[in-house]
């Protein structure tokens, strides 16, 4: 029993001893005044606001010269592909679009000859020159054209539009509906034609173009009354103002088209006894015929706000074959 005691007295001086050490040691650890403290919350704050000024800086420099780069703009040819090809895809229906490459530059002088490029659609000629069209091999008198979504009235006696009465330079573009669609008006059997000016609003700058062409036959004047010289001249107009709320477009177009032709009629073929036919009668003769149009298209366009736009749309034309 004594022995015991004794591990038992060792055992509990030893844990005292070391308790003691502990707590000597916790007690000598200094401990930071208050001062020391609030000084490297301080300086720490300082370090934040710094970084967060210096974030602001670059910020401000990358805005600047960003603001400095300048506009890179596509135009001309590719442009016009580009945005027909745009056009084309996003829309809801099935469509062909054409697009002006710049202000009175359709990829032909004339509306139906641009037209009959498309896919599925055929102009007819008259007089050399393309005058009406065909979608997916039915005739004119199945089809509608729109101007700006406004249908078109004809000359003729059926619903087949004369294209060659809608000056090319005036038009931004053109697109043929293949399919039905809510949105418009009036639709045709086999298709619809809606012509498109230029929206001064979109185009978002000021332009006045101007373009001037010299016409003269090869053929020469066949008749003695009849010219081989003639002219194509275009003006037009947009700008915009009051906050570009208010855009207005006026367009001018003059042509005169000389044509000459040699024609050769011939009848009759009767037989002169061996079986060989011959010409019972000819009429060889030529034609000058001379195409004067005068064309004024103009667009008065107000966009106040988001939820307010009104256009009003304005067309002349005076066709004359002589």
């Amino acid at each position: 029993m004594m022995k015991v005691y004794k591990r038992n007295k060792l055992f509990l001086a030893l844990a005292s001893a070391g308790f003691c050490m502990s707590f000597g040691a916790m007690a000598a650890e200094p401990v930071a005044p208050a001062d020391a403290q609030s000084g490297g919350t301080a300086q720490a704050d300082a370090a934040a606001d710094t970084a967060a000024d210096k974030a602001a800086d670059r910020a401000k420099k990358e805005k600047e010269t960003a603001a400095l780069l300048d506009m890179v703009e596509v135009r001309g040819f590719r442009a016009s592909v580009e945005t027909a090809i745009a056009a084309k895809r996003d829309h809801t229906s099935i469509v062909e679009v054409i697009s002006a490459e710049d202000i009175g530059k359709l990829p032909d002088v004339s509306i139906g000859e641009a037209l009959a490029r498309l896919p599925g659609v055929a102009s007819q000629r008259v007089d050399g020159r393309a005058q009406v069209i065909s979608i997916r091999g039915l005739g004119p008198d199945f089809s509608t054209t729109l101007l700006n979504g406004r249908e078109q009235v004809t000359t003729g006696d059926n619903r087949g539009i004369e294209f060659d009465q809608y000056p090319a330079e005036l038009l931004g573009g053109v697109v043929v509906y293949k399919t039905p669609d809510a949105t418009l008006v009036g639709q045709g059997l086999s298709g619809t034609v809606d012509l498109r000016t230029i929206r001064p609003l979109a185009h978002g700058r000021q332009s006045i173009a101007a373009n001037a062409r010299y016409e003269v036959n090869d053929d020469g004047a066949l008749n003695s009354d009849a010219s081989n010289k003639g002219h194509r001249v275009t003006a037009m107009f947009i700008d915009q103002f009051a906050d570009d709320t208010i855009g207005v477009t006026l367009g001018i177009a003059s042509q005169s088209t000389p044509l000459q032709q040699e024609r050769f009629n011939a009848w009759g073929f009767p037989d002169i006894g061996d079986g060989t036919h011959v010409i019972g009668g000819a009429k060889p003769f030529a034609a000058s015929n001379d195409l004067n149009r005068f064309g004024v298209i103009g667009t008065i366009e107000y966009q106040p706000s988001e939820n307010f736009h009104s256009t009003l749309d304005l067309s002349y034309t005076d066709f004359n074959e002589t």
